[in-house]
Order: C-alpha cells, then sequence, then structure tokens
C-alpha cells in the first residue's frame, strides 16, 4: 500500500506536544518530512527524534507564532531544510497568557483578567494562525506545487 504523504513536507506549529505531536507522527507514519514548529524547542526536538525513527526528515524549530519576524523565518528555514512546504498544520495554541511558562496558571474570573492577557492568548490563537497561513502560502505559490493548510482552533 502506498503512502499518502509520501515526499511532502509538512509544517506543524504546536508540534511538541498534544494534537501537533500526534499529527506530526501520523504524518511521518503517512510517509511526509517534517518540520516540527514550537515555543518549546527541546519537546520540538523530542518530536523531531520520533519522526526520525519512523525513517523521515524531520527538523525541529523554536518559533513564537505570533511574531511576524519568527514566522518568516520559520517557513525560510524549513524551504531551506526540506526542499519546500506541501502541507501546514496549525496546531500551536495556548489556553491562558503564562501557558507553558514556570508558575501558576492565569485561572481566574473574567472580571479579574487584564486586556494584555486577553491579548497574548488571541495573539498566539488567531494572528498566529494567520502568520503561519500566509508565509505558507505564499511559499506555496512561489514553488507552483500546490498545498494544503490546516488549521485547528
Amino acid at each position: 500500500m502506498a503512502l499518502r504523504l509520501e515526499n511532502k513536507n509538512a509544517l506543524i506549529t504546536g508540534g511538541a506536544s498534544g494534537i501537533g505531536r500526534a499529527t506530526a507522527i501520523r504524518f511521518a507514519e503517512e510517509g511526509a518530512n517534517v518540520f516540527v514548529a514550537d515555543r518549546h524547542l527541546a519537546a520540538a526536538e523530542e518530536t523531531a527524534a520520533s519522526v526520525q525513527k519512523l525513517g523521515r526528515k524531520a527538523a525541529a524549530y523554536q518559533v513564537d507564532t505570533s511574531d511576524e519576524a519568527q514566522v518568516n523565518a520559520m517557513v525560510a528555514q524549513m524551504v531551506k531544510e526540506l526542499g519546500g512546504v506541501n502541507i501546514v498544520v496549525a496546531a500551536a495554541g495556548i489556553s491562558h497568557a503564562h501557558y507553558g511558562e514556570e508558575g501558576e496558571a492565569d485561572l481566574t474570573f473574567l472580571n479579574n483578567k487584564s486586556f494584555a492577557n486577553w491579548r497574548r492568548v488571541m495573539s498566539v490563537n488567531l494572528d498566529g494562525v494567520f502568520l503561519t497561513d500566509r508565509a505558507c502560502a505564499d511559499a506555496m505559490i512561489k514553488a507552483r506545487n500546490g498545498g494544503r493548510i490546516i488549521n485547528i482552533a
């Protein structure tokens, strides 16, 4: 049986854990090379190592998807390392402004939340998806090979 993603290159944001990590591994099982992007480099490297154990090319990249320059650099690095972008899965997301940081989560009543913390969550969960999709779409159009953009919210 042919692998459905043989010779495809996939970018997975949020690929260090959860749905992103599971997607990266499943894509590799289906034949894809995977560029694992996440704020947490060590965990992204673990996912990339799991992909490599499946016989696929993989790279880990640290990125804050809410930062336009970092996203553009991420896509440029993926194109350089893997030769192009065929699939992007924008799975990076946070549940609160201090997600993944040391200390307690910012879990409080709505009336106690700051607008700055709200903006941080929306910046990653919305702006990060837009920036990732736009940068990948540009790379896909330049390559003239088409592609797939998958967003997870």
